[in-house]
């Protein structure tokens, strides 16, 4: 790799040399009996040489150096390996054996082809000009100011390129500004040789909308240095504190989707930056219809691009649900999230990884998507539709990841009365055969639970007060919700409940009796299995027809 220049053809002399040689080689060469021209290869050759000249003037002295002046119309060359080309130059040309210069055509279309780079054609018109010298063995190309116009696209340029004419690769030290454009414009400029095919697949569908603006580019550096890094690389090229190459934007109403399975954030207004062989960006928007307060998102390294998602916000529970019920969450719990209602003041955090390597950790595992993030509840309402229980000023923390969620200890208002509330789904659960469990501790009026345990109704003129409860259902795991043999289950000692059925079950509201309700769901064709102390064991059935057997 690298650049290397040949001698210059910079005295008349040489020149003249010049063409005579190729006459006699050239004109040789055509002469043989095996040469064949091929015309698709001449066509070819004669596109990448394309340009002519216009006004030429040539002065110089005998023995001295040569000075050039001429127009440039149509300036050629072709991308090659990993370098671009270009095609439809229009230039003032000045120069001599010590350098040139090119000043442009404004307004002249040129198209820009880097296949390796980009991927696609650009065209675009160049206004300005660029200097060309000669620097030791090698050479140097400046710009004090060049415009790049095109669909979408203002750039100011200024710097230079050096070549060493040493087999190395160039030194840049380049500065740029661009307009304000689009996001989704920089799809077209991504260098894709440079970038994991991954990493350009996830930025091309989270860049989705909003506009960029005060976007400045610094490169500074020798391209044998690159990834021009800030600290040093455990693994991989680069080396701390060679050169910087560094990319400042603002994104306005932007629309990005860090997840395909999840919404989008929407009015985003952030900083973005693109640094070494990274980028990180960080600010604000909306997720649903939840204000992200604060967000920050990037991938370190490129060549092992990792995405990192760190966000916090603040709203309506209701919004927090609705997120939820659009979220990889709903393929395990869309019977739980659709039956669940919500509203009041709510805050959240949420953390995401993202790999797209499949390099393996220290401990040999394949690398896994993380996320996970609390909901902060601070006097909201939760309301559970099947079951017809509603909490009220609903205080504490609920954790999630991407398998489930956990919330222990909420504190809650049920019948007018405090209570501690549990919900747990997917890997939290404590019996590994369900998929969810709630268990709610509150004291709960008895004519409430008798309404929720079935065809026990009947018992209700024969039973009278309050005592302290623990309800809980429980779903198993890897049945269809709608149908699965669920258990709703009620524990008490029934201390403030008094009993009026006849001795030996007969009891005042202060005398304690362990009594344990355990109700198979749905109601309307359940079991129901009653345990008073060791006095009563009662158990029935109801049927669709609403039949009920009764064993005592």
């Amino acid at each position: 790799h690298g650049w290397r220049f040949a001698e210059a053809l910079d005295t008349p002399e040489a020149v003249v040399e010049s063409y005579r040689f190729r006459i006699v080689v050239e004109c040789a060469a055509l002469s043989e009996p095996t040469f064949r021209a091929d015309p698709a290869v001449l066509a070819r050759l004669r596109d990448q040489h394309l340009a002519v000249l216009e006004n030429v003037e040539v002065a110089g002295v005998r023995g001295g150096a040569l000075r050039v002046d001429a127009d440039v119309h149509g300036l050629h060359f072709a991308a090659v390996g990993n370098s671009p080309g270009m095609r439809g130059v229009d230039a003032q040309l000045r120069g001599d054996a010590d350098g040139l210069r090119l000043r442009f055509e404004p307004g002249a279309p040129v198209a820009f082809d880097w296949p390796a780079g980009f991927g696609m054609e650009h065209e675009v018109s160049l206004a300005g000009e660029a200097v060309l010298w000669r620097e030791g063995a090698g050479w140097t190309v400046h710009t004090p100011g060049l415009a790049i116009l095109g669909r979408q696209l203002d750039v100011n340029a200024r710097g230079g390129i050096g070549f060493g004419n040493d087999g190395t690769r160039p030194r840049l030290d380049l500065a740029v500004d661009i307009g304000e454009a689009p996001v989704t414009l920089a799809r077209q400029f991504w260098v894709h040789h440079l970038m994991p095919k991954s990493t350009v697949d996830w930025l091309n569908a989270a860049l989705q909308g909003g506009r960029l603006r005060d976007v400045h580019a610094v490169v500074a550096g020798d391209l044998d240095d690159w990834p021009f890094r800030s600290e040093p690389a455990a693994t991989g090229p680069g080396r701390a504190g060679a050169g910087k190459f560094r990319v400042d934007a603002r994104i306005v109403d932007g629309l990005l989707k860090f997840q395909p399975d999840w919404p989008p954030m929407a009015a985003v207004d952030a900083d973005i930056r693109f640094e070494a062989d990274g980028f990180t960006i960080a600010g604000k928007g909306r997720l649903g219809g939840i204000p992200v307060t604060a967000f920050k998102a990037g991938i370190p390294r490129f060549g092992r691009a990792e995405l990192s998602v760190d966000a916090e916000g603040a709203g309506n529970a209701s919004e927090f649900l609705a997120v939820l019920r659009r979220s990889p969450l709903r393929k395990d719990h869309a019977e739980l999230l659709d039956n669940l209602r919500a509203a009041g003041p709510a805050s959240t955090d949420f953390h995401l990884l993202v790999p797209f390597h499949r390099q393996p950790d220290a401990q040999g595992n394949s690398p896994r998507m993380q996320m996970q993030g609390t909901v902060e509840l601070a006097g909201a309402s939760l309301r559970e539709e099947r079951w017809k229980m509603a909490f009220d000023n609903v205080r504490g923390q609920a954790r999630y990841d991407r398998d489930g969620f956990v919330a222990e200890g909420l504190q809650v208002r049920h019948d007018g009365a405090p209570g501690v509330l549990s919900l747990r789904a997917g890997p939290h659960v404590r019996d590994p055969g369900q998929a969810f469990e709630a268990e709610l501790q509150a004291n709960v009026g008895i004519d409430v639970l008798l309404d929720k345990a079935g065809n026990l109704g009947w018992l209700k003129p024969w039973l009278d007060g309050r005592s302290p409860w623990t309800v809980a259902v429980a779903i198993p795991r890897g049945a269809s919700q709608a149908a699965a043999p669920a258990r709703l289950q009620l524990r008490s000692n029934l201390v403030g409940t008094a009993i009026g059925l006849p001795e030996p079950v007969r009891k005042p509201a202060a005398e304690a009796m362990a009594t344990t309700v355990d109700v198979s769901l749905p109601l309307e064709r359940g079991e129901v299995a009653v345990v008073l102390g060791n006095l009563l064991s009662l158990r029935s059935r109801s049927s669709v027809a609403a039949e009920v057997r009764s064993l005592l």
